[in-house]
């Protein structure tokens, strides 16, 4: 069981995106973010794919915790301002021989890279 109190929320138009502070409070260990985007996309009535938990910052001792979240308008805005590696860390869990959606990308203009023939200079 985890509940979940809103502090705050901070409009960012340029950036298409609602910024998200909450305090978590669970039982047992701290919750994977997983549980924590599914519960703030409950919480905030949206998809689950639009939003990106940034941070969980449990307090020492207690059955709290801080977290930091960016709840995007659309997937385009997500995938335009997030970072990689962000993305990658709330991406779900991968089954064996799959690759993560941010990996793919990466291997993509990996390959497209490769693909451009490299343009020599003639030495006159």
């Amino acid at each position: 069981m985890m509940d979940i109190k809103i502090i705050s929320t901070t409009e960012k138009p340029l950036f298409d995106r609602t910024e998200v502070i909450a305090d978590l409070g669970f039982e047992k260990s701290t919750p994977k973010r997983s549980e924590a985007r599914q519960k703030v996309a409950d919480s905030l009535k949206v998809k689950t794919e639009l939003v990106i938990v940034k941070e969980i910052k449990p307090a020492f001792g207690e059955r709290k915790a801080r977290l930091t979240a960016n709840v995007y308008k659309s997937k385009e805005a997500l995938e335009n301002f997030e970072q990689a590696v962000i993305k990658n860390r709330n991406a779900p869990k991968k089954k064996e021989g799959e690759e993560a959606p941010a990996e793919k990308e990466e291997a993509l203009k990996e390959e497209k890279k490769e693909e451009k023939p490299a343009e020599k200079k003639e030495a006159k």
